[in-house]
């Protein structure tokens, strides 16, 4: 097959598979967004709270809140160019958001558990938290 066959071939299977190809894009996105999101907010806090806890846990609730509304714009105006606005949309927002509510309370619960217990350091926790849950 030549440079340009593959080059059409792949063009073509893009708009085919437009909306899946943004998913995964905007997802990939979202996860690389979301664990940066804790690192700065972790080394941040970390500076300002006395307490280690206190810090990573800070920063996960602020992260993960963050995150959501990065992945809510995202794909609302990138996968899926959703033109709604006012009341309609609402509905949208809190369905999205629910999505996200059982890993967030997983999160609340696990992070401290595997840090203190486990010795594990936060970062490398919401890493993996991150690839799990995007």
């Amino acid at each position: 097959m030549s440079g340009g066959k593959i080059s059409a071939a792949l063009s073509a299977a893009f708009v085919r598979h437009r909306v899946k190809v943004k998913f995964l894009a905007v997802g990939a996105w979202n996860t690389v967004a979301g664990y940066l999101f804790f690192v700065l907010f972790d080394t941040a806090f970390a500076r300002v709270f006395a307490t280690k806890y206190v810090g990573y846990m800070a920063a996960m609730v602020m992260a993960n809140i963050v995150s959501v509304i990065n992945a809510y714009i995202f794909h609302r105006y990138v996968t899926f160019r959703s033109l709604e606005k006012g009341k309609g949309d609402n509905n949208g927002v809190h369905q999205f958001c629910a999505t996200y509510v059982v890993v967030f309370i997983l999160n609340l619960f696990l992070l401290p558990f595997f840090v203190e217990m486990g010795h594990l350091s936060p970062k490398l926790l919401q890493r993996s938290s991150s690839l799990c849950a995007r």
